[in-house]
């Protein structure tokens, strides 16, 4: 895995999966490598979730194109936008992003997890109770 991370090191902005497949592992190791992802978000969940991802990393809607016009187009213009690039990098490089963003905060996830398994447990048990009454 760390080799497979350390690739980003080598590209300096990630096309995202457009409509085909959604980055699900492309999108969290290109913001946690530090390297810039830009997406086409879609009507479906799988062409929404890199967008989600750099919501949930403070990143806003700054790399989500809503066309592939747009999409090429956030594309070209980062190739050329040196300053605005490099503002990319220096947001997705600071420590926030890794350690206080909701989107790598692990323990969260398995609480929040938990209680959705507790939750479903309780209402299959309601169930069950209000069928045998």
């Amino acid at each position: 895995y760390y080799d497979n991370l350390m690739r980003y090191n080598l590209v300096d902005l990630v096309l995202g999966g457009l409509e085909v497949l959604g980055g699900i592992t492309v999108g969290v190791d290109s913001i946690w490598s530090g390297t810039p992802i830009i997406t086409l978000m879609g009507e479906q969940m799988h062409t929404r979730i890199e967008a989600s991802y750099l919501r949930n990393a403070g990143l806003g809607d700054s790399l989500i194109a809503n066309s592939v016009d747009g999409y090429i187009d956030l594309a070209v213009d980062l190739n050329f936008d040196e300053f605005r690039y490099m503002e990319l990098i220096k947001r997705l490089e600071c420590s926030h992003v890794r350690s206080q963003s909701e989107l790598f905060d692990t323990c969260k996830w398995i609480r929040c997890f938990e209680l959705g398994l507790l939750n479903a447990y309780d209402n299959f048990q309601d169930d069950r109770s209000q069928k045998n009454s």
